[in-house]
């Protein structure tokens, strides 16, 4: 903002503004510019003070202005002008003060005279001052030249004064002028700058013309370019009316191709709408469908898909729900899907590939392009994934996502695998051109490819179902629900309950004993309106006849059971019956089979049934019979071994303990030539020596059927073993041979190593106390190595003990074995060193499920071992550890793996010595570990403090359900402690506290919690001391308690009065009591 002085009139309030001038670094204002504001300007005064002519500035205070025309009196001080400017200030004041006097028409004040003269004074003094002197000089310099009073002075002042105001115009001048200087100095530098700039537009102006005219050429350049590409233009429109032309006249020529193609297409088509129709379509007996059928194969990691080797990759299964018209409701959708599952991964890809390749790639593509066949929508895979279907899980929506871009490479992969000139490139290529359906041997084997099981889930989380035609269907939970009556299969399961039976929902399967024949009608009842039964496996524990087969045919019309196997071997003969012919007296039985669902009959009857085996039924491939003979006489093995070679019903046969000898066992043989129904033969202990094996291996060679043969305890020595191993290598069905207790060794154990060469169906092998040398051993592990089929091997009671050479060279075997899921070593005198080979093996075996290391010499150091390795290992569930002298150091351990594995589920440690503390150890682990469902610490002396402990893990732990506590010196404290627990906990099924000494008050504390338990079904209380008291409180909690099935009481002092009431109110619950 301008800085201004602020003026008023004098005599007058109105201010006014004068801008103030910036001089040699001072504030001033210029006379001048007083007078354009004020004209007429006289003197300005501050006060009663008067300013010379060029005024300082005064901040903030107003000064007076007196005109001409005003007559006053004022004292002039010097000080208030500008310094520089002091001389002007001080001759104007002076004359201002003179014109005053001399115009005043009064007498002069002698004082106003003085200081009009000493102006004048200073005035005459500054003419003759230079300007830049002027103001630097006191007025006492200058000395009164005319006397105060003399008036003839005055006139003489006065026009001395005259003269002063020239001087004082020529000052005023100078300084205009020098202030002049200063803005032409200012303008000289402006038009310098000017120039400058003007310099700088023209040089600007240059560079722009250049650039025009650099334009002005380009522009004429690109007009030139235009035209030349113009010409280029049309010289490609003309090739390419000359290459659409050709085009076209190649679609022309290549119309027949394309139609051929379509046609080839429409007929790969037609191939896979055949294939999958087959698939889909195909009925399988119930017996030879144990798995879902649909299934595809995937690779685990699409982003790492290796097409140079493709069986280097991961592959994972996943099942599809098999829904259709059968589980239809009005709600329900009856598309095929995939199952709620996250898949199993495969083991021997190229194995499995060989197997199932045809299969999986027609239901991979059936899925990728969706098809509508035999009554069953199949909708593309991209129509199942979708991100706004409200009905679909979040998890399976990704399940989804995820497998929809992994089926791409394997179709194209399978696709690329075709026969070259009509001849398949190997077993791979020639299976993918198989167009037929997966046979039930097919699915049985289907489990073994799988390396992760679900344990006691049903795979893929689906359930099998029977379609009232008689298909097996395997669906999800949702379908298996919507065609499923709740209310009928609560009141089954009540009446299952009632009689202790199980049913296995998931497969439809129900097992039952009944000892009773009211028992066996009440149960026939239910059963007749239960709809989800679909195998049913009976057993007649009671001198059951003919006619109660008849009531239990009556209900099997209206059911839809379709798989029976009726155990029979109490069953009577009366005298009536045996005076009718075999089909008279056997009608029920041979009636079964005619029922429009059943599917497969097997019946178990006792020897004096063996007549029934030269009838011919009218459905012989649905009937099979299994007989118990019992001690047989010459006579009677006679005739049944003539039966059996033309029998087409028998498909077990068990003739253990009958001592046939050599003689009996070439007399089967013979007939083993031309049965083919025969499945199990049972020769345990039967004398037949080396002669009989030696037959029976002859018939193996040819033999298509038999798939079990059990020769145990039959003094086969190493002739009979060379036998049976030559048999093998061509023999194609045989999976289970038996030969425990028998005398083979070296050459007959070495010869079936060698036949594991070529055999590639041999899955059980049992050579329970034999005398395995370390050679054998050291070859056998060499045949395992690379063995493919062999998952059991059972070498108990072998002496595999010394050195370690012989464990340690099973456990190099096991480090690339991949089919083996069973070892028995039990009883073989390892050790620490031992158990070290094997806890290695483990770390990197991914196949080994049950490792079977009881009765031997492992201790502490060898059991840390296998512990460490639990850390690691991801396939081993059961472990058992019996009598291996393990205390509290082995059982930290296995608590510390237990933390972290999440595969184990078993685990048996009965008869160690882990004590109290070594139970904690375990508890502790309970409470974190998700896996274990079986925990066996018999006879451990973990007494009340351990029991104690276990009690508090199972009220967090949600996994485990049996816990077995035998003989561990717990007393009431202990029961106590594990009542309070079954209040709220809902998983534990079986408890095992027998040979302790809870007594009546143990008892009754488990009574009270049994009164709001749900879950557990067996409750083993034997040897406890318990009386009539515990008895009474455990009979009233029965009262209420409906899923206790099993409670065990003998061996205490309850008395025929605590007998009573259990049996009084136990209708769910049997109760067993020495009486």
């Amino acid at each position: 903002m301008e800085e201004t002085q602020s003026f008023c009139l004098s005599g007058t309030i109105k201010i006014e503004k004068i801008p103030i001038q910036h001089i040699d670094g001072q504030n001033v204002i210029y006379w001048e510019s007083i007078e354009k504001v004020f004209p007429g300007v006289k003197y300005v005064k501050n006060g009663d003070v008067a300013i010379p002519c060029c005024i300082k500035y005064f901040p903030g205070v107003v000064l007076n202005v007196v005109l001409s025309s005003a007559t006053e009196h004022i004292h002039v001080d010097s000080s208030m002008g500008a310094p520089s400017m002091v001389p002007t200030a001080a001759l104007n004041s002076a004359l201002t003060v003179g014109r005053a006097d001399a115009c005043a028409d009064r007498p002069s004040d002698p004082s106003n005279e003085d200081k009009f003269v000493e102006g004048l004074r200073v005035a005459s003094a500054l003419t003759e001052t230079p300007i830049s002197d002027i103001g630097t000089r006191n007025s006492s310099t200058y000395p009164s030249i005319l006397p105060p009073s003399s008036p003839s002075k005055v006139k003489t002042i006065s026009k001395t004064a005259l003269s002063f105001v020239e001087v004082a115009k020529l000052a005023s001048k100078k300084a205009k002028e020098s202030a002049g200087q200063v803005q032409q100095q200012e303008l000289s530098a402006q038009m310098a700058h000017m120039i400058k700039l003007q310099e700088a537009s023209d040089a600007k102006q240059e560079k722009m013309n250049q650039l025009q005219k650099q334009a002005l050429d380009q522009q004429e350049e690109m007009k030139q370019l235009a035209l030349k590409h113009q010409e280029e233009m049309r010289q490609l429109q003309k090739a390419s009316d000359a290459k659409q032309e050709e085009m076209k006249q190649l679609a022309l020529d290549h119309h027949e191709e394309i139609k051929q193609l379509q046609i080839q297409a429409l007929g790969q088509l037609a191939v896979l709408q055949d294939r999958v129709k087959a698939v889909l379509t195909q009925t399988y007996e119930l017996h030879e469908y144990p798995i879902p059928r649909l299934f595809v194969v995937l690779p685990q990691d699409p982003s790492r898909w290796d097409i140079v080797d493709p069986f280097s990759n991961k592959f994972r299964l996943y099942f599809l729900c098999e829904c259709g018209e059968h589980t239809k409701s009005i709600d329900s959708k009856t598309e095929i899907h995939f199952a709620k599952h996250e898949g199993y991964e495969i083991a021997r890809p190229s194995e499995f590939f060989q197997l199932y390749g045809s299969h999986v790639l027609a239901i991979l593509k059936m899925l990728k392009f969706g098809i509508s066949i035999a009554g069953v929508a199949v909708p593309a895979i991209s129509h199942l994934v979708r991100a706004d279907a409200i009905d679909q899980a979040a998890t399976y929506l990704q399940l989804l996502k995820d497998i929809e871009p992994m089926m791409d490479p394997v179709i194209d992969w399978m696709d690329k695998v075709s026969v070259n000139e009509g001849e398949a490139v190997d077993e791979f290529a020639k299976q993918m051109e198989n167009k037929e359906a997966l046979a039930g041997a097919d699915l049985r084997k289907l489990d073994t490819f799988l390396k992760t099981k679900d344990g006691d889930k049903v795979l893929g989380n689906l359930y099998r179902t029977v379609t009232d035609e008689g298909h097996v269907k395997w669906v999800c939970i949702d379908h298996y629900c919507e065609n499923y009556q709740e209310s009928t299969a609560k009141d089954f399961q009540r009446m299952l309950d009632s009689v202790g039976g199980s049913f296995d929902k998931s497969i439809g399967r129900v097992e039952v004993k009944l000892q009773a024949r009211v028992l066996a009608e009440q149960f026939s009842l239910a059963l007749g309106k239960a709809r989800s039964v679909y195998e049913l496996d009976m057993d007649f524990d009671w001198a059951c006849t003919m006619s109660d087969l008849e009531v239990l045919e009556g209900a099997l019309k209206t059911s839809r059971v379709s798989i029976l196997r009726l155990d029979l071997r109490r069953l009577q003969s009366s005298f009536g019956t045996k005076l009718f012919s075999t089909s008279a007296q056997f009608g029920a039985l041979f009636r079964f089979s005619e029922l429009p669902n059943m599917k497969k009959i097997h019946i178990v009857l006792p020897q004096e049934f063996v007549k029934i085996l030269s009838f011919r039924p009218a459905h012989p491939h649905k009937l099979s019979f299994e007989l118990l003979t019992g001690r047989l006489g010459e006579k009677e093995f006679g005739i049944l071994a003539k039966t059996l070679r033309a029998n087409s019903t028998l498909t077990i046969l068990n003739l253990q303990s009958n001592s046939i000898g050599a003689n009996g066992a070439q007399a089967l043989a013979e007939a083993l030539k031309t049965n083919s129904t025969l499945t199990t033969l049972n020769l345990d202990n039967n004398l037949i020596g080396d002669n009989g094996a030696q037959a029976l291996a002859e018939v193996l060679k040819t033999n298509s059927t038999l798939t079990t043969l059990n020769l145990d305890n039959n003094r086969i020595g190493d002739n009979g073993a060379q036998a049976l191993a030559e048999a093998l290598k061509t023999n194609s069905t045989l999976t289970t041979l038996n030969l425990q207790e028998n005398k083979i060794w070296y050459k007959g154990l070495l010869a079936f190593s060698e036949a594991f060469k070529s055999n590639t169906n041999l899955s059980t092998l049992d050579l329970r106390n034999n005398l395995i040398e370390n050679k054998v051993i050291s070859a056998w592990a060499e045949k395992f190595k690379t063995n493919s089929t062999l998952t059991t091997l059972n070498l108990d009671n072998n002496e595999i003990e010394g050195n370690g050479a012989r464990a340690q060279a099973l456990a190099e075997a096991l480090k690339t074995n991949s089919t083996l899921t069973t070892l028995n070593l039990k009883s073989n005198g390892i050790g620490a060193n031992e158990a070290r080979a094997l806890a290695e093996a483990l770390k990197t075996n991914s196949t080994l499920t049950t490792l079977n290391l009881d009765n031997n010499l492992i201790g502490d150091n060898g059991t840390q071992a296998l512990a460490e390795a639990l850390k690691t290992n991801s396939t081993l569930t059961t472990l058992e550890l019996h009598s291996n002298s393990i205390e509290k150091g082995g059982a930290q351990a296995l608590a510390r793996a237990l933390k972290t594995n999440s595969t184990l589920t078993t685990l048996e440690l009965y008869n160690n010595r882990i004590g109290h503390y070594g139970a904690w150890e375990l508890a502790e682990a309970l409470k974190t570990n998700s896996t274990l469902t079986t925990l066996g610490l018999y006879n451990n002396s973990v007494e009340n403090g351990g029991a104690q402990a276990l009690a508090r893990a199972l009220k967090t732990n949600s996994t485990l359900t049996t816990l077995s506590l035998t003989s561990n010196f717990i007393e009431k404290d202990g029961a106590q402690a594990l009542a309070e627990t079954l209040k709220t906990n809902s998983t534990l099924t079986s408890l095992n506290v027998n040979g302790n000494s809870i007594g009546d008050n143990g008892a009754q504390a488990l009574a009270e919690a049994l009164k709001t338990n749900s879950t557990l079904t067996i409750l083993n209380l034997e040897s406890n001391s318990i009386g009539a008291n515990g008895a009474q409180a455990l009979a009233e909690a029965l009262m209420t308690n409906s899923t206790l099935t099993i409670l065990s009481l003998k061996c205490n002092s309850i008395g025929k009065d605590g007998a009573q009431v259990l049996d009084q109110v136990s209708t769910t619950t049997r109760c067993d009591i020495e009486r």
